[in-house]
């Protein structure tokens, strides 16, 4: 598990005992996904099912508009097509990868083959999911990598305490 970059979290916080027993805040919130996927019912169902179990999601229909759109965005993950029209969606990954190494990027397609899961995994996609997309599962794979960034904010927080660096 990779804890250098943090999940960015929108802040509604929770306390948390700090050294002096005084209390630090700690943003555990609603995380933030992009969908960059073509199919409308489809994004808009990922979207509506995600939004209902606490997610904050934003959709675009292209790679070239979420791959604008993302530094404005700022999400925590991103799931990616790989069929998309004009440039697909492992060209996209290797850019988004480019612009942020630690950018946690799983990628959607009807077309899974083992020679683009290869090539994805080596772009850096954290993990592939297979359509049609069973939703449950889907929202299983977000929470777990949610969880993981929240666990390294909270190992960061208590190594930054215990080297002296907190109040």
């Amino acid at each position: 598990m990779d804890c250098v970059r943090v999940a960015c979290l929108r802040p509604k916080c929770v306390q948390a005992p700090t050294r002096n027993n005084e209390r630090a805040f700690f943003s555990l919130t609603m995380p933030t996904l992009f969908l960059i996927e073509d199919e409308a019912t489809l994004a808009k169902n990922i979207g509506r099912y995600l939004e209902r179990h606490g997610w904050d999601v934003e959709i675009a229909a292209t790679a070239e508009e979420g791959l604008e759109r993302i530094p404005a965005v700022s999400p925590d993950i991103i799931v990616l097509d790989f069929r998309l029209p004009g440039m697909n969606g492992l060209a996209a990954l290797v850019l988004i990868r480019q612009r942020d190494p630690q950018a946690r990027v799983v990628m959607l397609t009807g077309q899974a083959n083992v020679r683009l899961v290869v090539d994805a995994m080596k772009a850096g996609t954290v993990d592939f999911i297979a359509k049609p997309v069973v939703l449950a599962d889907l929202k299983r794979v977000l929470d777990k990598l949610v969880g993981e960034g929240r666990l390294c904010e909270a190992i960061e927080y208590y190594h930054a305490s215990d080297a002296g660096g907190l109040d």
